[in-house]
């Protein structure tokens, strides 16, 4: 069996039991957007849809007299096909970006999925004598239903989009984590350090070009005593 490598520039989110927390998947989600598929191998891909199975198992609560809700995708995320999971991903990022970015929604969950066409057959199915909300619909649909779900519980206190020149990429931040990776790190580590290093750059060629212009007057005026 293929031993589980996160992919270059990415952080494996933490695990739980089957379906994991609302906070845990939603941690999960976030990651998810945020990673690099190009570089997955086949048995990433496998461990990928495993994951996507993970994250629609288990029941979800709601508030009022429903306990929660399912939800029954198709496909199943165990045959998701590569350009099905790639689109989720796009989705779910352009979802991300929205609500985090100020200017845009501005942290509104509902003002941030404006524009999302999501379809889902809603039902109530008693379990155990327990009313669940079941949802069925596609595999796109009922992901970012759940993503709603889950940021309008948690919020978006940990959900940033990374600040390296070039990135942007939604990521979540653990304790004092700033960016999405430690490539993105290193380059803005190199921004910060480049900015300043400009000004006290430009403050030194200052200050010479001031010493210089005092030599050449301080010259001037002793020519001028000595005629």
């Amino acid at each position: 069996m293929e031993k589980r490598v996160a992919p270059r520039g990415t952080v494996e989110p933490r695990r739980g039991k089957r379906g994991g927390g609302a906070r845990e998947s939603l941690e999960w989600a976030v990651s998810f957007a945020g990673r690099d598929l190009d570089e997955l191998r086949e048995g990433d891909w496998l461990n990928l849809r495993d994951d996507l199975a993970r994250f629609f198992g288990g029941v979800w609560r709601t508030p009022g007299e429903l306990t929660g809700f399912t939800t029954r995708p198709n496909p199943l995320p165990q045959k998701a096909p590569q350009p099905e999971i790639l689109r989720i991903q796009r989705e779910a990022r352009r979802l991300l970006e929205r609500a985090a970015t100020p200017l845009r929604a501005g942290g509104d969950v509902l003002k941030a999925a404006h524009g999302f066409r999501l379809a889902a057959d809603w039902s109530i199915e008693p379990v155990a004598g327990i009313p669940l909300l079941s949802a069925i619909g596609s595999l796109r649909d009922l992901f970012l239903t759940r993503l709603l779900f889950l940021l309008a519980q948690e919020g978006l206190a940990n959900v940033k989009l990374c600040p390296a020149p070039g990135c942007g990429r939604p990521f979540w931040r653990a304790g004092r984590r700033k960016y999405c990776s430690s490539r993105c790190t290193f380059q803005g580590w190199l921004s910060t350090s480049e900015k300043g290093k400009t000004r006290p750059k430009r403050e030194a060629k200052a200050a010479r070009e001031r010493r210089k212009y005092k030599r050449r007057l301080a010259e001037r005026k002793g020519g001028t005593d000595a005629r």
